[in-house]
């Protein structure tokens, strides 16, 4: 069968749907999608959403938003529609330094940035409580740009890179990608506090600053230490040393006694100098599977993992799933310049609980992010 045959039968391939809604179950509609429809566009056709425009998402079993840009053949064939958990519309009752305070009937009292007394808004509330229990969100816009400058929001301070990511109501994520500003950004590395959009470009750059002046970070505040962080630290105290590795280039080794355990996938197994290792992906064309990338040390009865340089579509890859985001750098040998991948979110991996740890991932082609990531398993499920 040639390439355009096999693509024309995946495109005419169908998935069967059923949509219920979560506040009365009794409701739901079934029909047939394409295999190329998103699960955005099949809620719009259920013929099911609130006609006052109220945001309606298809729902985890945590009653999280599944990403509106999933293909269906990702995502199960039964689902609930429903208000996310995490987006609330209140009414603005107090006010003090551009802080407003709201109470919803399901959180209490939630913190807002800039939601004045009276003003009725739709607000995203974000993972983060106060002493007094209080719940922590930011305002946004259903219609148009989402954001403008100037508008007052509550973000934590990236754990790694300089990026965050605000909630996107179109497709019920945080996607919307900016570059967080700050002279001395290691120092307030997880802090959570008030930031001002500065610049805004829903097709390009977008950065915000925190407005120490609202919400100032304490002196015995201890920021999340990165590697990032720590080498900085070790390059201050150095005195003499002996040649390093340069930041962020990894530790490339002799592969020996190299076999197979999943051809599909681009799965094996061989012994380094430390021991056994898991190695994922496709052979450099140059060294074939001679040599190998060390993302993580062996532990706990555990091989180390090890990614091969080469790079091909429906190779496996061992990633970290970043602290913020979904997004992801793979590097193209032959080319010698990283290529933007984005994590896929899977109703059977919550990305939520797996940030900051190594997962198994699947390189494939998508419609949107000319290329994904698809989490196939954790490093134990293989060794």
């Amino acid at each position: 069968m040639s390439s355009d045959s096999r693509e024309n039968a995946r495109e005419n391939k169908t998935h069967s749907v059923c949509f219920r809604l979560q506040s009365n179950q009794d409701v739901e509609s079934n029909f047939e999608v394409n295999s190329t429809c998103l699960l955005g566009e099949a809620i719009e056709r259920s013929g099911i959403k609130p006609r006052d425009g109220s945001l309606i998402y298809a729902l985890d079993n945590n009653g999280i938003s599944l990403d509106n840009n999933l293909p269906m053949s990702n995502v199960p064939h039964r689902l609930l529609l429903g208000p996310s958990d995490k987006i609330s519309q209140v009414w603005g009752e107090k006010w003090a330094n551009h802080l407003g305070e709201a109470n919803d009937l399901r959180k209490g009292c939630i913190v807002v940035p800039g939601l004045e007394i009276g003003e009725y808004s739709t607000i995203f509330i974000v993972p983060r409580k106060g002493r007094n229990k209080s719940h922590y969100g930011y305002k946004f816009s259903q219609f148009g740009d989402h954001y403008s400058v100037g508008n007052l929001v509550y973000v934590k301070a990236p754990v790694s890179d300089n990026s965050v990511y605000l909630f996107n109501p179109k497709s019920g994520v945080e996607d919307i990608k900016f570059q967080y500003v700050h002279n001395d950004i290691d120092k307030i590395r997880g802090f959570w506090g008030c930031c001002e959009i500065i610049s805004y470009n829903p097709e390009g750059r977008s950065q915000l600053r925190l407005r120490e002046d609202i919400t100032p970070v304490p002196k015995r505040f201890k920021p999340v230490k990165t590697n990032n962080l720590m080498l900085k630290i070790l390059q201050q105290v150095k005195v003499v040393a002996g040649p390093r590795q340069k930041a962020g280039k990894k530790k490339q080794l002799v592969i020996n006694n190299y076999q197979a355990i999943n051809d599909k996938l681009m799965i094996g197994q061989g012994k380094i100098k430390y021991g056994k290792a898991l190695i994922f992906g496709s052979p450099s064309v140059d060294t074939g599977t001679k040599l190998g990338n060390l993302v993580c040390s062996s532990r706990n009865g555990r091989p180390a993992l090890v990614n091969l340089p080469g790079y091909r579509f429906g190779m496996s890859q061992i990633i970290k799933v970043p602290q913020r985001g979904r997004e992801i750098d793979l590097h193209h040998e032959k080319e010698m310049k990283n290529y933007c991948c984005t994590i896929l979110q899977k109703p059977e991996f919550d990305l939520e609980e797996l940030r900051g740890r190594w997962v198994v991932a699947k390189l494939k082609r998508h419609i949107k992010y000319k290329r994904a990531f698809e989490i196939i398993g954790l490093p134990n499920d293989f060794s």
